[in-house]
């Protein structure tokens, strides 16, 4: 018994080591993509904060779409056209439109 609730103890122990792994791998990934658009669109980290965070949100929300099986391709585009244009719109709050050009694609309609 004893035997079991190490190996049970091991397995939780090294799934957190994982999870934060992975946790920090993220966090590292975030961090330079925050970098680079400070440095890319010249903007204020807090500004580029909020871009990645409009983005990654976008993008969940895009994946969720896309694995809702009970949507047709049609609802799905246009679902997605909607989560475009709302990003587009937050982004706008935070961007002059000289930098949203830059990172917004011109199919979009920025």
């Amino acid at each position: 018994m004893k035997q079991i609730l190490q190996i049970a103890l091991m397995a939780v122990i090294g799934s957190f080591s994982v999870d934060s792994a992975k946790a920090q791998e993220v966090d590292s990934l975030k961090s330079n993509h925050i970098r680079q658009l400070e440095g890319a669109l010249s903007i204020k980290r807090e500004d580029a904060v909020k871009v990645v965070k409009i983005m990654e949100d976008y993008k969940v929300k895009v994946k969720e779409v896309i694995a809702n099986s009970l949507l047709d391709e049609d609802a799905k585009r246009v679902q997605i056209t909607a989560l475009i244009a709302q990003k587009n719109q937050q982004l706008r709050l935070v961007l002059p439109k000289e930098k949203m050009q830059k990172i917004v694609p011109t199919s979009e309609g920025n």
